[in-house]
Formats: C-alpha cells, structure tokens, sequence
C-alpha cells in the first residue's frame, strides 16, 4: 500500500495526470472498470484475486 500511496503522490505532483481511483483487489479493479472513465490504467501484475494478463 506503501508504494501504491507514493506511486500516485507522484504522478499527481510531476505531472497533469489526475489519480481518479485505486484498488488493492482484483473485485474492486474490476467494479472501477464497469464505473469509470480513464486513459490510464497502471496494474499490479501480482495482484490477489486475479492476475494482470487475466
């Protein structure tokens, strides 16, 4: 969580890219996929619940 809490510290300070969700779990990656809208998408290739390549 650490990392994940720099990472978007980070990108919203050196750039004007705007941080507009983060998740821990799979479940929850996928609810903000059905519910927003974004350009980016950075993901943990070892997240618990599933994987990135899923």
């Amino acid at each position: 969580m650490a990392i994940q809490s720099g990472l978007s510290h980070f990108i919203e300070k050196t750039t004007d890219i705007v941080v507009s969700g983060e998740a821990t779990q799979g479940a929850a990656v996928l609810e903000l996929l059905r519910t927003s809208r974004f350009d980016l998408l950075v993901l943990d290739m070892t997240m618990p619940d599933i994987n990135g390549i899923e």
